[in-house]
Formats: structure tokens, C-alpha cells, sequence
């Protein structure tokens, strides 16, 4: 990633032309990652050579990495899938259970 600061252009050392920066790839050739470089514009004629990149380093303090905090355990109750089934069915027995006292009200008459 290129920092947001002016750069200089470095000069050919053939042609004396400034240089052009090349941003960091992937090489539609070989589909390899490529470093950034620079270049000169006219390096099909002059034969200028290709130059490293190296993006300036900005000046901000370096901040440690805080220490790190073990995780918490949290003891959780283990339920069996027996129990599971268990309470799946208490929960079908009161819906039943709650469709029958509708129909039962609908049948039988409230004294």
C-alpha cells in the first residue's frame, strides 16, 4: 500500500528522465505477485534499468501489543440428547394438551 506523501521520482540513469513508480502485482505473464519498482517511461529505447521500491517509512510511534488476556471459562450444564427428546415432548404434550381444552370448551358447555 503507497503512503499518501510525495515521492520524489528517482532519474533514469540512462536517459535522465524522472522515473515512474509501478505499484506492487500480480504478473499477468506468470501470475506471480511482483514487489512495486520503478520504471523508467522510455526503458524500450533508452534501456534504462528498473529501480526497488521501498515505500518511506512514516514517522509515528511504534505501540506495543498489549498483553494478552486468557480466555474466561464458562462452565456450561451438559445436557444429554435424551433429555433433549425429553423436553421436545413435554413441549408437544402441552400444545396438544392446550388444543384439546379448546375443543373440550367448544363441546361442553360452561355450567
Amino acid at each position: 500500500m503507497f503512503t499518501k506523501a510525495i515521492i520524489e521520482a528517482p532519474e533514469c540513469t540512462a536517459c535522465g528522465t524522472p522515473m515512474r513508480l509501478i505499484e506492487a502485482g500480480i504478473s499477468k505473464k506468470t501470475g506471480n505477485p511482483y514487489s512495486a519498482f520503478w520504471s523508467c517511461p522510455h526503458n524500450q529505447t533508452c534501456g534504462g534499468k528498473t529501480l526497488h521500491y521501498e515505500e518511506p517509512k512514516p514517522n509515528i510511534p511504534v505501540i506495543e501489543k498489549p498483553t494478552e488476556i486468557p480466555p474466561i471459562k464458562v462452565s456450561t450444564p451438559q445436557i444429554s440428547r435424551q433429555q433433549i427428546t425429553i423436553d421436545l415432548l413435554f413441549d408437544e404434550l402441552r400444545a396438544v394438551n392446550e388444543k384439546l381444552d379448546i375443543i373440550i370448551k367448544e363441546i361442553v358447555p360452561e355450567q
